[in-house]
This record gives C-alpha cells, sequence and structure tokens, in this order.
C-alpha cells in the first residue's frame, strides 16, 4: 500500500492531539451537561472509533482511505496498526468511569498538554535520552506542564506531585503500551491512591 503519511507531521498530529485530547476533560471539568451524558458520550464515541479502527485493519480499501485521508495525523506505524486515538479514546472512558471527577482531569490533562510538551522540547533540546529514545529533557517538560496542570485544579500538593510524577515516568518508559493509554492510567491512579491516604 502506498502510504502518505508525512514524515513532517509531527506538529499537525500534536496539534490535533492537543486540541481533542482536550474536549472531555474540559466538559467534564465545566460541566456544559451532566457528566453522565460526557461519559456516556465519551463510551459510544471510543466504542465506534475502535471498531472502525479494527475494522480497517482488515479490509486494506478502507485502511487505503483512512491513511490517504488523514495521514498528516498520523504516525507512519498507524498506518498498519491501531491509532493512538484508539488509546486516548480508551483511556478516556475508564479515567471518566474509574476515577474521581477532579483526578480524571487532571489525568486526561497529563496526556492532552504533558505529552506533547515532551515530544516537542524533547525533539528540539532532548540530549539526554534513555535506550528507548525518549529523553530526559522532554520529561522534565513533561512533568512541569503536569505539575501546573495540578496547580490549576487545585489538587493537593502531595496528590498532584505524585500524579505528575507517575505520568511522567508513564510517558519516559512507555515501550509495549502506548502512553496515551499508559499515562492518564498511571497519573488518575497515583492521585486518588495519594488522596485515599491523606
Amino acid at each position: 500500500m502506498n502510504n502518505p503519511i508525512a514524515a513532517d507531521s509531527h506538529l499537525p498530529r500534536k496539534t490535533f492531539h492537543v486540541i481533542a485530547a482536550s474536549v472531555f476533560p474540559a466538559a467534564f471539568l465545566y460541566e456544559p451537561f451532566p457528566r453522565e451524558w460526557i461519559a456516556l458520550i465519551a463510551a459510544a464515541l471510543a466504542a465506534v472509533w475502535i471498531g472502525l479502527d479494527l475494522g480497517r485493519l482488515y479490509f486494506p480499501p478502507l485502511n487505503s482511505f483512512f491513511v490517504r485521508t488523514f495521514g498528516l495525523l498520523l504516525k507512519r506505524r498507524e498506518g498498519g496498526a491501531l491509532t493512538g486515538s484508539s488509546s486516548l479514546l480508551l483511556a478516556t472512558v475508564i479515567c471518566l468511569y474509574a476515577f474521581p471527577a477532579i483526578p480524571a482531569v487532571a489525568a486526561l490533562f497529563y496526556i492532552a498538554l504533558g505529552d506533547p510538551a515532551a515530544a516537542l522540547i524533547g525533539r528540539r533540546y532532548g540530549r539526554l535520552r534513555l535506550s528507548n529514545g525518549r529523553s530526559l529533557e522532554g520529561g522534565a517538560a513533561m512533568l512541569c506542564v503536569c505539575l501546573l496542570t495540578g496547580a490549576a485544579l487545585e489538587l493537593p500538593a502531595a496528590a498532584s506531585a505524585m500524579g505528575a510524577m507517575a505520568a511522567t515516568l508513564a510517558e519516559l518508559y512507555s515501550v509495549r503500551l502506548d502512553d496515551n493509554l499508559t499515562v492518564p492510567l498511571a497519573g488518575g491512579c497515583a492521585i486518588t491512591v495519594t488522596q485515599w491516604m491523606l
């Protein structure tokens, strides 16, 4: 299959990521309608998207159309694998149902804002790299963004610190699992457990 995914698609992908990944946590935070409805919409969208994402992998014409249409928003490996959007939507549903409201919002903003910060700073300034290619500079940028997120949401200091550190470590060391899944789940679990212990 001819793969039109652009080699320089990083910035468009990250811009789309910030916008799309912020929709549900922002809605959950500001409640334009009941949170139960927001969680149901997220679950329905996740089911539809993941179904289509799986289906295109078994139907080459559909996959060809998908890659031609959305190539600028895809990583090269996603032409023949599930997209990060599937992992992100799955994580969104789990967070909205498994965690209290504010920890869920914080965890989802970690991946919406912190992960792009890590990627952009890591690509531009990363010198100290781990064996998986992730950089400590990118990790530091993500940690700062996650700490600012916790402060903006008025999380207790200990919960904010633990959530930010857990999310950052998940981003740095996620290899086999997509960090769109591991970052919010790690961050949300850390915040929730820390709050239980306070």
